[in-house]
């Protein structure tokens, strides 16, 4: 009896031992979890920050803009709901990239291509995309259209305060 309670006593003590051993590692977890989703928002501003760096001169507006596209309220309210909203982060660079991979002439259907290093970061960029949802995919897609079509259909020219007769 004496050797049984002695196991017992052993199973226990390790049981106990591997179950703080889990506590701690969960806690762990969460930490290391915490810290990388404040590292995503944090990348998350920096694309921001460096699409706007592409029009705005002044750099607190471009930190401003990374921060709301970053940190909007829309986006944190639906945080633990909406996963889609975490994919939005691929929005700026895809932006970037494709602006850098064509140039659009005024009246030409087609753009001309300025990099193929460019072209295909924006199919990768696509294809992650696609991967994680495809709502934002499309939202890309209609973008580069929409950005394609002012070129092609010259709306930049029209003189828009001007009278029409």
């Amino acid at each position: 009896m004496g050797l049984l309670s002695a196991g017992h006593r052993i199973g226990n003590a390790w049981l106990h031992t591997s179950a703080r051993a889990v506590e701690f590692n969960a806690k762990q977890c969460r930490i290391i979890r915490e810290y990388g989703a404040i590292a995503k928002r944090w990348l998350i501003g920096c694309r921001g920050y460096w699409l706007a760096r592409r029009w705005i001169q002044s750099p607190w507006l471009c930190l401003l803009a990374g921060f709301v596209f970053a940190y909007s309220p829309f986006k944190l309210q639906r945080l633990t709901q909406h996963f889609n909203l975490q994919f939005t982060a691929t929005i700026p660079v895809y932006i970037l990239v494709f602006m850098r991979a064509f140039e659009f002439p005024e009246g030409q259907f087609l753009p001309r291509v300025r990099s193929w290093y460019a072209v295909a970061g924006c199919f990768v960029l696509g294809l992650f995309t696609v991967l994680n949802d495809y709502y934002v995919l499309f939202g890309m897609l209609y973008f580069s259209l929409a950005y394609a079509s002012w070129y092609w259909l010259r709306l930049g020219q029209m003189r828009w305060r001007a009278g029409r007769t």
